[in-house]
């Protein structure tokens, strides 16, 4: 066989076995160079004169092969039980040919399977379906168009808590059987209408609304509440509610839901003073579990968890100076901070 049709072979028995990361960490400073000279070879080798005198062939054979796969796509996927939209996107991202064509038809020209002529052609249909099939993508809005967004017409008479809880998620149900456990007035909002309407089964008061929104906000309750509180589970939305009521609803305290460290570091630099990470104070929770299982309790128990949130406060204080007037996103000045090795008290 062909050096080409090897390499693929090769590849393809050694792409599950043990070698695979050793081979891609050597090939890949070559990969785009090799990729370079194989695409200017198959153009070289391309008859221009062929694809002159058998342009109309190419013209009709372009869309039915982009036609034919696109079918045969939606098919196999509808009859693996895909649903209809799925199956509409992988058929419209997929319908080229493949460049191993290019592979093969040269392999099939050198054992005189195919001539040179009819080569060219297939050559020459492989790469229009190529070049034509990111316009494919734009017919999927058309062929699968998305379902329209499920909306509740709100009425928001009965909202003024004195605490405004955005995000009525696994977060936000937590805080606010806090706040209700303390007779504090809480409104709710959330833009899941099915969250809503579950809520509502269990005798939960969710007003619908998109907390991005000022006029939403505003007749929520946004304007009256002491307390804002974000918790919505999307990282976008949040820093949004926050410059929102930064800058329209700055009489009320801002309380976060932060996703990471690094969202903590970015909603600080925005203005919210106490963000607060999902998962840190559970992780303290089940670390103190952890030392009760290992019969450390008690005052011991609680001075090793103190002493590791004091550590992780001040880390984060210096990793909050570091990145001022950074991007935070390329966690690159996050990385001057060196976490401090944490060991046995004493």
């Amino acid at each position: 066989m062909s050096y080409a049709m090897g390499a693929f072979v090769a590849g393809v028995m050694l792409a599950e076995s043990s070698f695979r990361h050793e081979l891609e960490a050597n090939v890949e400073p070559f990969r785009g160079l090799f990729l370079g000279l194989f695409f200017l070879a198959v153009g070289a080798s391309l008859s221009l004169e062929s694809v002159a005198a058998n342009w109309l062939t190419i013209l009709i054979a372009v869309p039915a092969v982009l036609a034919i796969k696109a079918v045969a796509i939606f098919l196999i996927l509808r009859a693996f039980r895909n649903d209809h939209a799925t199956s509409v996107r992988a058929a419209m991202s997929l319908p080229q040919a493949g460049e191993f064509g290019f592979v093969l038809f040269a392999s099939a020209v050198s054992v005189g399977l195919l001539n040179t002529e009819l080569s060219a052609i297939l050559v020459a249909v492989i790469t229009l379906t190529m070049a034509l099939s990111p316009l494919c993508d734009r017919l999927v809005s058309v062929l699968a168009p998305a379902a329209a967004k499920d909306e509740i017409d709100e009425d928001y008479s009965d909202a003024g808590g004195a605490a405004l809880v955005i995000g009525f998620g696994r977060f936000g149900q937590v805080v606010t059987q806090v706040l209700r456990r303390a007779g504090i007035g809480v409104t709710i909002l959330d833009a899941d209408a099915e969250r809503v309407r579950e809520a509502e089964q269990f005798g939960n008061r969710i007003h619908f609304g998109d907390g991005t929104r000022r006029e939403v906000l505003r007749a929520a309750g946004a304007e009256g509440a002491r307390l804002i509180l974000v918790c919505v589970d999307d990282r976008a939305t949040a820093h949004n509610i926050v410059r929102l009521c930064g800058n329209k609803f700055s009489q009320a305290k801002l309380l976060v839901r932060a996703f990471d460290r690094t969202d903590a570091i970015e909603l600080i630099h925005a203005g919210v003073a106490d963000p607060v990470r999902e998962t840190f104070d559970s992780g303290l929770r089940m670390g103190r579990l952890a030392l009760a299982a290992q019969g450390i309790e008690g005052e011991e128990a609680d001075a090793v968890v103190d002493d590791v949130r004091r550590r992780d406060e001040k880390r984060l204080a210096l990793q909050v100076e570091e990145i001022a007037g950074t991007d935070v996103g390329t966690l690159e000045a996050m990385k001057k901070i060196k976490p401090e090795p944490v060991g046995p008290a004493g």
